[in-house]
């Protein structure tokens, strides 16, 4: 996937998304920077906004990826680095991206697997 230099949205919160400027947010590049290199492995964009699932549950699976708390703020940060298109939901701190379906599958049956295993 070609990247772009992404623009982060004013408004993004460690939390997700809220209705004024953040200011002195504290992001950890760290576990955003894993958090990029497992969806450029995992996931695959789609050609519009899936709107079957939200950042928060999207996050939920990434945490247990990861083995490692990701704040909703740091997966959307690192879904828009990652070149991803959002689309915030109404009323929430939430979004949705154009993530396939496909990927989303993938990454629950990896958890499943891991699960499974023990780990």
């Amino acid at each position: 996937m070609k990247k772009e230099k992404c623009s982060i949205p004013v408004n993004l919160f460690t939390f997700g998304f809220a209705d004024e400027v953040a200011q002195g947010q504290q992001f950890d590049d760290e576990v955003i920077g894993r958090c990029i290199e497992a969806v450029e492995n995992i996931f695959e964009p789609a050609g519009g906004i899936n709107r079957n699932i939200t950042s928060h549950a999207l996050r939920e699976l990434m945490e247990k990826h990861l083995g490692e708390k990701l704040s909703n703020g740091e997966f959307i940060m690192a879904m828009l680095r990652a070149g991803y298109a959002c689309e915030r939901v109404k009323c929430t701190a939430n979004c949705y991206f154009n993530v396939s379906p496909e990927g989303v599958s993938a990454i629950r049956e990896i958890n499943k697997k891991k699960a499974g295993a023990g780990e």
